[in-house]
């Protein structure tokens, strides 16, 4: 068995118990910032796989390229993708040793 799958799946482990422990916290912009991030993923997944050179872009060492993947292929795709880059982003802070400043999606409480 291939190493990376490993590695891409527990990226995606890891990004759904944060979104879990969000939710369990009420931490509403831990829980939209990884939706929203899984939705960039698939979208940025589904743009790649309709441009002129998707047919270039292997899958691991399948044989497949992106051209070949069916649309479920690629919401799993643009999942892992957005999960190991969120990861990405977390290691760099901590590597750094700075915390990720950015801006939250939403302020406050979501509305009743």
């Amino acid at each position: 068995m291939d190493f990376v799958p490993l590695l891409v799946g527990a990226a995606m482990v890891a990004m759904l118990i944060d979104v879990f422990r969000s939710l369990k916290g009420k931490d509403w912009n831990g829980v939209v910032t990884p939706l929203a991030a899984f939705i960039a993923g698939v979208a940025v997944a589904w743009l790649l796989a309709e441009s002129d050179f998707a047919g270039t872009i292997a899958i691991g060492d399948t044989g497949l390229t992106l051209a070949d993947l069916n649309f479920a292929s690629l919401v799993i795709f643009g999942f892992a993708f957005s999960s190991i880059a969120a990861k990405g982003v977390d290691l760099i802070s901590a590597i750094a040793k700075r915390p990720n400043t950015k801006p939250s999606l939403i302020e406050g409480p979501p509305p009743a």
